[in-house]
């Protein structure tokens, strides 16, 4: 493992370990980077999809509770277990072939970044007016839910289309106030980013296989930056309103819109 290599891997994950948890495309900036590193495009793109699997680690670590308690069918986890599971076939059925088109022709993303800043403007709007909108409990998760944000989060496997960001768009706009909105976007994240993870190794593997020597660092820094970022969010989204937050979740999305 050459220090470049070692270097290029921890750079790779501190970025995909912040950017994974914001509105922000992480697998574009990771495409960026790996482009200027001299890798093609596509194993540019499979390296991001597998570098997504350190955060679902990290999520898994960060919400252990709440799995032990969604594992044991309890009671006030059950909801969100059932909105889990329905998300997850119907993410699969979106961004299966959307992964394969982003192969033939990835583009940078900056137009898909641009457009969910304007969105999550509109978001804030829509949480300003209705003053029961992050308040409270907020919504009970559903089935019905799950499969709406399930949806959302499948066209997250294009480039430029932050998963984080178009989940978090969704659940705002169902009623969900951010601290829970937050919660579940990450959760579900779990089983979206392990999937990616392992479609990345199947598609590139045996005749491209990916640099372990920039995986392996990638995932450690992943790991180490993405728990503080959930902690630092979920204690934010905890204190503000609703429309205060998503607009900083846009202020975001455009700034990175505008350096990519």
């Amino acid at each position: 493992m050459s220090f470049w290599e070692l270097l290029t891997g921890f750079l790779a994950g501190m970025v995909q370990g912040a950017a994974e948890w914001l509105p922000i495309s992480s697998k574009t900036l990771l495409i960026i980077i790996f482009l200027n590193l001299g890798l093609p495009p596509g194993q540019s793109y499979l390296l991001g999809l597998l570098l997504n699997g350190a955060t679902s680690l990290a999520a898994i670590m960060y919400f252990r509770r709440e799995i032990l308690g969604m594992l044991r069918l309890e009671e006030d986890y059950r909801g969100i277990l059932y909105f889990i599971v329905a998300s997850i076939p119907v993410t699969g059925v979106v961004a299966v072939p959307l992964s394969m088109l982003t192969l033939e022709s990835i583009g940078s993303g900056r137009e898909m970044m641009a457009l969910m800043g304007v969105l999550l403007i509109f978001t804030g709007l829509m949480a300003w007016r209705s003053r029961s909108l992050g308040r409270g409990m907020g919504r009970v998760p559903s089935i019905r839910d799950g499969v709406l944000v399930g949806a959302a989060q499948g066209f997250s496997s294009l480039p430029g289309i932050s998963r984080s960001g178009v989940t978090l768009l969704t659940l705002l706009s169902l009623g969900y106030n951010p601290r829970q909105a937050l919660m579940l976007s990450f959760l579900m994240g779990i089983p979206a980013t392990i999937g990616g993870s392992i479609y990345s190794l199947m598609v590139s593997f045996p005749s491209s296989p990916l640099d372990m020597n920039i995986v392996i660092p990638g995932f450690i820094a992943a790991i180490l930056t993405s728990i503080p970022t959930i902690h630092t969010l979920i204690s934010i989204a905890s204190k503000i309103h609703a429309h205060i937050f998503t607009w900083i979740l846009a202020a975001l999305t455009l700034a990175t819109a505008m350096l990519v």
